[in-house]
């Protein structure tokens, strides 16, 4: 297995910046997913990590081996893209042979380790048919066994799952994150399905504008976001203007503590989630905006007494939807032991 370090990544095409000083490691085995929204620099940093672009200014190592001027194809890096990209004149079982083949792999060696790959993802009965005949959740199936079938020192994959219908990818996360976890071979995942990211990977880079916000966790990134950036594009999140005074945060309409989060003194924003808030007649009034009924889950649009409106979902159990309408003023509570602070 094989660490990633990139040390101070810049890439520039003329005058516009993609990516700006990106220093990060993906660790021997590790899966990393990079999120953030279109154009941030996602897919740069990927192609520069394969060897595709070169950076403007800084290094990249693979373990101690600088690999910054090593040509793509010296890179032994597996890829794979949302169009999987695979050869449509050659047989399942050929397209994942192609590449141990262009190794000088003995033939009998790698059609063994092709149809074990292929087993792995459940699609070896589907060896000899044409890959145009396979749905798409079959076709990246076979792309990312062919990426595997070289025995990569890295593996990435740049949105794989675009295209795919919801039902799909839910389970194909499940099922290749399995996969990965298995192989242990080091991972860079880039998406902005932030789902995806936090299902599948040990830790998650959140990139805006060429720039990193934040790795950590899922759940770090998610329970302590770094900044408000971070806090809107993971998950849903409510950000409510306060005043921080040691560990006690004036909301205006409530006075919350804050826990051991110690926050600066001063003007503040308090991040909560949309599960953080409870109806059971609690000292927060607000305005019913608008309901609606998901299934498991009720989703309201209200009104706080300083004119901020949030989102809350709360159990079916907790309100009846057509007992609601406009106006309707409710009560809530806060679970303040959820509530996370930035300046």
């Amino acid at each position: 297995m094989t660490e990633v370090t990139l040390d101070g990544i810049t890439k520039r095409f003329g005058t516009e910046t993609a990516i700006e000083d990106i220093s990060l490691t993906v660790r021997e085995g590790e899966v990393l997913s990079i999120v953030g929204p279109s154009g941030c620099g996602k897919s740069t940093t990927l192609r520069t990590i394969a060897g595709f672009e070169e950076p403007t200014e800084g290094r990249i190592h693979f373990d101690d081996r600088d690999v910054t001027d090593v040509r793509a194809e010296e890179r032994n890096v597996g890829l794979v893209f949302q169009n999987y990209a695979l050869f449509k004149n050659m047989t399942v079982l050929e397209n994942v042979t192609f590449g141990p083949r262009m190794q000088g792999v003995p033939k009998e060696e790698r059609r063994a380790k092709a149809m074990e790959l292929l087993e792995l993802v459940g699609i070896d009965d589907l060896a000899d048919r044409d890959p145009s005949s396979l749905s798409g959740g079959q076709q990246q199936r076979v792309g990312l066994v062919r990426a595997l079938a070289i025995e990569p020192e890295i593996l990435l994959l740049d949105e794989p799952m675009t295209g795919l219908d919801a039902k799909l990818k839910k389970r194909l996360r499940r099922e290749i994150g399995k996969l990965l976890t298995d192989i242990g071979v080091t991972t860079l995942y880039v998406t902005h399905d932030q789902t995806q990211a936090m299902a599948m990977a040990d830790r998650v880079a959140v990139l805006n504008d060429g720039h990193i916000e934040q790795i950590g966790t899922p759940e770090t990134v998610y329970e302590q976001p770094a900044n408000q950036f971070v806090a809107n594009f993971i998950g849903t999140s409510n950000l409510l203007p306060a005043t921080a005074n040691g560990s006690t945060v004036d909301l205006g309409f409530t006075t919350i503590e804050a826990g051991g989060l110690s926050p600066t003194n001063g003007e503040v924003t308090v991040v909560t989630r949309p599960d953080d808030f409870t109806l059971n007649g609690g000292p927060i009034e607000a305005s019913v905006l608008d309901t609606f009924y998901i299934g498991g889950t009720v989703q309201m649009v209200v009104e706080l007494p300083d004119e901020n409106q949030i989102s809350l979902n709360v159990s079916p159990k907790e309100v009846d939807v057509s007992d609601l309408e406009p106006g309707d003023r409710i009560n809530l509570s806060l679970d303040a032991s959820n509530v996370h602070v930035v300046n």
